[in-house]
């Protein structure tokens, strides 16, 4: 069984940040070591909101320094300077040091921009490869009809299997109530055995 699950989001407002919420008082019930982590935040003097809410909602006894990867200045430094593998090596290397003390790590994907590009998604799947772990993809439903939150759930699954991504679920946030039964029944249809959907109004 994986220690860690990592929760991507394919869009820009998917509500990943509520999810992640949600997974950790499910697993904080379940798991007494519980971690979580986020290879980019904004700050390193500064503590990013979602740590912050998480650390302090779960009273994880953990130093911010220790809950992130990089700073987005320290990777926008490293990209510029063409220094990729040292991304994913810093990234892997704080996240083992948190790991180490844990049963379980829940990992919370980046937020570079107000819009989700799929250069960002990519770059999640390839750090949650790196961390060797599984992944849960939010994309949201909010403003579509039923064939379009398929047809993002489809090029999401596509982006996943490019990169070599290991899915083990998908959820659909802030889906029109009415097309809630229409689209999980297609998820279902459409999916591996053993998956998670979820489709949340």
């Amino acid at each position: 069984m994986s220690k860690n699950l990592y929760i991507a989001a394919s869009e820009a407002e998917a509500g990943k940040s509520l999810i992640a919420l949600g997974m950790m008082d499910y697993l904080s019930r379940r798991i007494t070591r519980i971690g979580f982590f986020r290879p980019i935040v904004k700050s390193g003097e500064i503590m990013d909101n979602h740590v912050r809410l998480i650390r302090e909602r779960f009273k994880l006894d953990v130093v911010y320094k220790d809950m992130y990867g990089l700073t987005s200045e320290e990777l926008n430094k490293l990209i510029r300077n063409g220094d990729n593998d040292s991304i994913q090596t810093i990234i892997l290397n704080k996240y083992k040091k948190l790991e180490s003390k844990c049963d379980f790590v829940l990992v919370e994907g980046s937020d570079f921009k107000s819009h989700i590009s799929s250069f960002e998604f990519n770059f999640n799947i390839r750090v949650a490869n790196n961390l060797g772990s599984p992944i849960i993809a939010v994309i949201t439903g909010k403003n579509k009809n039923v064939a379009e939150v398929i047809d993002s759930v489809q090029l999401m699954k596509e982006m996943l299997s490019q990169e070599n991504g290991s899915q083990i679920g998908t959820i659909v946030n802030r889906a029109n109530e009415r097309d809630v039964a229409s689209i999980k029944s297609l998820l279902d249809k459409n999916t591996v055995d053993g998956d998670l959907n979820f489709v949340i109004p």
